[in-house]
Order: structure tokens, then sequence, then C-alpha cells
């Protein structure tokens, strides 16, 4: 550890420690491309230019419908598709070109659920063929 701290390295943590709870949604965009994807890209709020994770986050947990009518909330939605990643490319299925595609996304915690933050308000795009 002494050597590591003479480099200006971080020393390791030999106790794990509870991560905080997230309080806060992700920024996200919603990006229709060619042959019915999606590509999602997430962001803290202080992360302006660069797609990121939240330090406390696992993962990111996506919720989505796809249809005319625009779900209210999470709860209405249909499918639920978890990644680890800032920027996600969901494929969908050719046949929903030209359909909205809704969806609220959050920051998950995969060990502790309650610690997991808030849903993010709803996003839409057009999916394209």
């Amino acid at each position: 550890d002494g050597d590591r701290e003479g480099l200006g390295l971080k020393v390791r943590d030999t106790e794990p420690t509870s991560r905080a709870a997230i309080t806060v949604a992700p920024c996200v965009m919603l990006k229709s491309g060619a042959g019915a994807t999606i590509q999602v890209r997430c962001r803290g709020a202080e992360d302006s230019t660069k797609a990121s994770r939240h330090e406390n986050a696992d993962a990111i947990e996506l919720r989505y419908k796809i249809g005319d009518a625009a779900p209210v909330s999470p709860a209405n939605c249909t499918d639920t598709v978890i990644f680890t990643r800032a920027i996600h490319t969901l494929k969908l299925d050719i046949a929903d070109a030209g359909k909205r595609f809704y969806g609220f996304l959050r920051w998950k915690n995969t060990t502790d659920d309650a610690k997991s933050g808030p849903w993010s308000t709803r996003h839409q795009a057009t999916i394209a063929e």
C-alpha cells in the first residue's frame, strides 16, 4: 500500500463499503437507427459531453412500450431490459418500424434494489426501418 501511495495510485479498500442510495435519474438520449434499432445513451447531469454511469449504479434499467398509447409510468410498460454500459443499442422487431417507442430509465443497484435511483421522465422516439 505504501508503494501505491508513493506512486499516487489509489489504495485498495479491504473492507466492503455500503454504497449510498441513488437520488437522481439519468439524463437520457434516444436515437433511432436503421434496422429498427434504438440507441440509448445515459449520463449523469455532471457529465455534459460523454455517456457515463452513476458511480453507485451497477446497471441501467429500461422499461419500455411500443405503440400508439403513451404509458403514464414505468408500471404501464410491457418490456424491461437491464444493461451495464452507458450506451446500449436495442434491437427491435422490424415489423415495429414506424411505431412509437416509449421508455423510462433509472440507475440500478443490482445488490440492493431499494438503493436504485428514481425513474426518469418518459422518453420517446420513432422506430426507423
